[in-house]
């Protein structure tokens, strides 16, 4: 009787896996391109131990965090985003943030170090961004950054 009942509990788990694959919602596609302006952009510095203060470049575990009113291309009002890098070592940081647009999130992580471009990973998101994946590139400029979205389904 054992032995029914673990065959029984394997053919009901198997079917929960089989059944949820199924109704996964896949990832967007396409690519979608936002901007901020950086007379609108707010930065923030935490300088953990050792201090080393503005004047000096960030020491490991220094945070810093970036809040960003996001435009489409032209000009609109989109949405925001909250990106916190904590250095690792000179002109290094991991990096990890939330864009929210329209009302659904993305979220990316990566490494930033030294000027732009950089290019990080898409690695999930709510509403029309749930399943997100793909690669974001990020392009500084002397008065704005440019936030080009690749998503892969």
């Amino acid at each position: 009787m054992l032995t029914i009942g673990a065959a029984l509990s394997v053919g009901l788990i198997g079917a929960l896996f089989a059944t949820s694959g199924g109704a996964q919602q896949q990832g967007p596609n396409g690519t979608l391109q936002v901007v901020a302006l950086a007379k609108e952009n707010r930065f923030s510095f935490v300088d953990n131990p050792p201090k080393q203060g503005m004047e000096r470049p960030p020491s490991p575990g220094d945070v810093g965090v970036l809040r960003h009113k996001l435009r489409d291309t032209s000009g609109e009002r989109v949405g925001s985003a909250r990106v916190v890098f904590t250095t690792t070592g000179r002109d290094r940081a991991i990096v990890y943030g939330v864009f929210k647009v329209g009302g659904d999130l993305i979220a990316i992580e990566g490494i930033g170090d030294g000027p732009t471009p950089h290019t990080h990973a898409i690695t999930g998101g709510t509403g029309a961004y749930n399943g997100a994946a793909g690669t974001l590139t990020v392009e500084g400029r002397r008065d704005r950054t440019i936030f080009s979205f690749s998503f892969s389904g």
